[in-house]
């Protein structure tokens, strides 16, 4: 059904106006003609528009904190993947030394990744020569006690050049392990005077 404004004459010649609904237009003209008026005009009434809806803010929020949380889960199975294909870091060809600036920025970038396998990768290039001439050449001629320590008398060769050392180790009471240790000149010579003289002369020419 339809609403429709009329306005219409009554028989002493007053005019009228008002609302009728009906299906259509004739049949609201009829309706008008039953109260005693003459038609003068009739037109349907628009409908008023439906009030705008406010916007679910609930679901909103509800969406936007889910969204943050997929995010914030979608990170961190990113950041564990890459832990666990690489642990230690990307390595050494991840970065350029190649000259003093860019080796400048390898160093504090290296440093920021806490990239392990990169830094060790470059000490391994930079002494592992060293390091495999010295275990190459390594012996060690005499073994002496003191304070609990082990003292080896050892020679290799660094550059072609034969040195001479005193390395001394002690064992570790919870674990039992052998660990690399200090030991002072000043004691041993206080302690033991031939024992310290025995050092001095192996590491200045390697005699015992």
């Amino acid at each position: 059904m339809a609403k429709y404004r009329f306005t219409g004459v009554d028989s002493a010649g007053k005019v009228k106006s008002g609302t009728v609904e009906a299906a259509t237009v004739a049949e609201a003209a009829a309706q008008v003609e039953r109260h005693g008026l003459s038609v003068r005009s009739l037109e349907a009434e628009q409908a008023s528009p439906p009030e705008p809806s406010m916007p679910d803010r609930t679901g909103s929020g509800n969406a936007a904190i889910a969204l943050a949380m997929l995010a914030l889960v979608a990170s961190g199975i990113a950041l564990a993947v890459a832990l666990l294909r690489d642990p230690l870091g990307k390595g050494l060809s991840a970065y350029d030394f190649t000259t003093p600036v860019k080796a400048l920025r390898s160093d504090d970038e290296m440093k920021l990744n806490t990239d392990l396998r990169a830094v060790m990768q470059l000490q391994r290039k930079i002494e592992g020569k060293k390091i495999r001439e010295k275990l190459d050449t390594l012996e060690v001629r005499r073994e002496s006690e003191f304070a609990g320590k082990k003292l080896l008398f050892i020679t290799f060769k660094d550059g072609g050049i034969s040195r001479y050392r005193v390395a001394a180790y002690e064992k570790d009471a919870e674990t039992g392990l052998w660990m690399s240790a200090y030991v002072s000149k000043y004691e041993v010579e206080q302690a033991d005077k031939a024992l310290s003289d025995q050092m001095t002369k192996w590491e200045r020419d390697g005699s015992l």
